[in-house]
């Protein structure tokens, strides 16, 4: 009966030095993960960064080839006679403006059609009757943000010049989900390509219909508005300014 105990008392004995090492590796593979998610995500918000400069880069040298915007060029089917959707040539109007509508769906068509961007980063929805729908496609949830190049008259952001701007625009996500960027992520962004300040600078930080979540302590349009890094439950915008 003795000998019993005490077989009992070492399988006990090992069992909790089992218990002890599972737990332990447990608890690392758990840490692991978690790592890994955060290196992954830092991996992502470097991407864009990269790409934002990437896409400003093919921008200024596809206007230097050919003397007007992707998205404007006016002949752009002598150069590429295959840019053709349903029939629509995908001219621009030359006006040196890329215009809200056709012209600003047509920008990455043509980047991608002068080889100097490269077709994965941006994606194509086949959603209109004239089928040119090219928006940038960021690596952050690119379900549900897109980026546009566009020209606009800013008055704004105490802008008051005609430029053109890469802008971001990520969509809040419903069921409690976090949204498409938050706050800390943008200015990192911005600290990576530009002076890191929300409201100055060629990355500008932007978010409309946010409501009581925005991700600046102040409309960008004042002067001083700076990130609100600890808010995490917005869907922060980013607007790049081109040239």
């Amino acid at each position: 009966m003795i000998i019993d105990m005490r077989i009992a008392k070492n399988i006990n004995a090992f069992t909790l030095i089992e218990l002890s090492i599972v737990l332990i590796i447990i608890s690392l593979i758990v840490g692991g993960v978690v790592g890994g998610q955060s290196l992954v995500k830092s991996a992502k918000v470097n991407q864009m960064a990269k790409d934002l400069q990437i896409h400003k880069t093919a921008f200024i040298l596809f206007q230097d080839q050919y003397d007007y915007s992707p998205g404007d060029i006016p002949n752009a089917q002598e150069y590429w006679p295959e840019c053709l959707d349903s029939g629509v040539n995908c001219n621009g109007d030359g006006n040196k403006k890329i215009d809200s509508g056709t012209e600003q769906l047509r920008v990455y068509e043509h980047l991608s059609l002068s080889e100097l961007l490269d077709n994965k980063s941006y994606q194509y929805t086949n959603t209109s009757t004239d089928q040119y729908e090219y928006y940038y496609k960021p690596p952050i949830n690119a379900n549900v943000a897109t980026g546009r190049i566009f020209t606009t008259d800013f008055v704004v952001y105490r802008k008051e010049r005609t430029m053109n701007y890469l802008k971001i625009i990520g969509v809040p996500m419903t069921g409690g989900n976090r949204p498409y960027i938050d706050t800390a992520d943008v200015k990192k962004i911005d600290l990576k390509i530009d002076d890191g300040l929300a409201d100055d600078g060629k990355v500008i930080a932007y978010c409309l219909g946010c409501g009581a979540n925005p991700c600046t302590d102040a409309l960008v349009t004042a002067t001083g508005a700076n990130y609100l890094l600890s808010n995490k439950d917005t869907a922060c915008r980013i607007q790049l300014e081109i040239n």
